[in-house]
């Protein structure tokens, strides 16, 4: 599976067709980023990992997966790289930040032990060296999800989302200290927050879907929603909102101007964060299909634009970003990255694809300010290299640009000391492999017996013992190592001089 970071140092400019790639390699498992925050020198991005399938006689056995959290330098470096182990065997993170102790915050799902009951809230707290201070989970009596989290004004955090009770989704939200106890919390049926942010008065606004169930929040079909809510976790009022797509409100940011910028489906709006009004609505819209995204022509049968996170600008836009669904008449349906950048009163003044030219398809979810520019997270597609998903983070300039995009793995077990063997090199005699000295702790370790230099047919264990085939010949043995969180890694040992009678 393919890793891959896109970190420009310092945003330079350029243009996102004239990107060039540095190399790519090869890893297993599948990859997302959901969410990318800023610390000093670096940024956090969290997502998921799932580790790869394997067959069991003929049965196909899904991978499982795991919340993921990584750290990048500026230049694209992979500080450290976190999968977490749930009891369940799966889980995902959603939204990362970063609280006022300088430590960061990251909020999902994990599946409990049992998993029947469905899945739990889960948050986990890190520091910048990548150490998990403390987990927590919390569990209704089925699916639970949290979409996202912010630090709040007294150094802890509001985290919100969903859960699954009585045939309805439930809205959820609470605030935190920053050891993760509870302060207070708010659900109502019908409902599901994805997004919170902080008002200029200091109150939360909380934004997602009201579904036709809601009680709280009466609605004859589904309608996008905000509920305003104070410190302390009172709720101060609602408002619903036509017309932004089945997801309701995606993403919610409070304006540089004291506005509050919502997105829904391809809809941007701004609404007053005093009375609720929307000032403005506009629809992401462009002509020209591939071409006018820096793609080679092709033909269109439908296209749909859906996006996905927004970043408020220092003039009072907005960057919005998300992805094109297409329907092509010539190959398969497609997704594209992009990146669309407005001005405080609702006006487009670019489109771009982020996605590369180079065969890749790319949705991101998420977007922070840096310097004159942006930082972007997402997931890539690989459909060119094996229908495999590589999480994805790229600088963005002001004025759309992409000039370099480097490549990263999660870490490699590299090998200190290489495998090596021992025994009698005879006709009858056992010999033995050690597993070699590695960079970690490999969680599992396999062995293939080598014929100078060619697969022995069943020869898997630390032991071989030599066979009249194996006369004259030179042996060796592959080692192969595997641990969570690590790129799989193998080494060779030596060959042994010739095999006596």
């Amino acid at each position: 599976m393919l890793f891959l970071v896109l970190v420009g140092s310092g945003l330079p400019t350029g243009t996102a067709q004239a990107a060039t790639y540095r190399g790519l390699l090869s890893g297993s498992g599948d990859y997302r980023f959901t969410s990318v925050v800023g610390v000093p020198g670096a940024v956090v991005a969290v997502g998921e990992w799932t580790d790869p399938g394997h067959k069991d006689g003929n049965t196909y056995i899904a991978g499982q997966s795991h919340p993921l959290i990584v750290k990048l330098s500026t230049d694209g470096a992979i500080l450290w790289s976190k999968p977490l182990t749930t009891a369940g065997g799966c889980g995902w993170f959603n939204s990362v930040a970063v609280l006022g102790d300088g430590n960061v915050i990251a909020a999902g799902t994990a599946c409990p032990a049992d998993t029947s009951q469905g899945r739990d809230f889960l948050i986990a707290k890190f520091d910048l060296s990548g150490r998990e201070l403390w987990r927590k989970t919390q569990g209704h009596s089925s699916d639970d999800d949290l979409n996202t989290v912010i630090r709040s004004a007294s150094g802890g955090f509001v985290a919100a989302g969903s859960y699954w009770l009585s045939g309805a989704y439930n809205s959820y939200i609470a605030g935190f200290d920053s050891n993760g106890q509870e302060l207070w919390s708010d659900a109502f049926r019908g409902g599901q927050f994805n997004s919170v942010a902080t008002l200029p008065n200091g109150n939360y606004l909380a934004g997602g879907i009201a579904y036709s169930t809601s009680t709280e929040f009466p609605t004859s079909a589904t309608a996008g929603l905000t509920v305003e809510y104070s410190p302390a976790g009172h709720r101060e009022g609602g408002h619903l909102y036509s017309g932004l797509g089945s997801l309701g409100i995606v993403s919610l940011v409070a304006a540089t101007d004291g506005g509050v910028l919502i997105a829904g489906s391809q809809n941007l709006a701004k609404l007053s964060s005093t009375t609720g009004a929307t000032l403005w609505k506009t629809t992401v819209t462009w002509s020209g299909g591939y071409s006018s995204l820096g793609l080679p022509t092709r033909k269109w049968a439908t296209h749909t634009i859906k996006l996905s996170g927004l970043v408020a600008t220092s003039d009072g836009g907005a960057l919005a970003v998300g992805r094109v669904e297409s329907d092509s008449v010539e190959e398969l349906p497609v997704e594209n990255g992009i990146a669309v950048r407005f001005r405080t009163d609702g006006k487009k003044q670019w489109i771009r694809n982020v996605g590369g030219d180079f065969g890749t398809f790319t949705g991101f979810a998420a977007a922070i300010p840096s310097g004159q520019g942006f930082i972007l997270a997402g997931q890539t597609d690989m459909y060119s290299h094996g229908y495999k998903r590589a999480a994805t983070v790229t600088p963005v300039t002001a004025t759309g640009g992409v000039s370099w995009i480097a490549t990263g793995l999660l870490p490699a077990l590299s090998a200190r000391k290489a495998p090596k063997i021992t025994g009698t090199i005879k006709v009858g005699k056992k010999l033995k492999a050690s597993k070699g000295s590695w960079s970690a702790q490999p969680a599992s370790v396999k062995y293939q017996w080598l014929r100078n230099g060619r697969k022995i047919a069943g020869a898997t264990s630390s032991t071989y013992r030599l066979k009249k085939a194996d006369r004259g010949k030179r042996v060796s043995v592959v080692v192969a190592v595997h641990r969570a969180g690590f790129r799989d890694a193998h080494k060779r040992s030596s060959r042994t001089a010739k095999v006596s009678k």
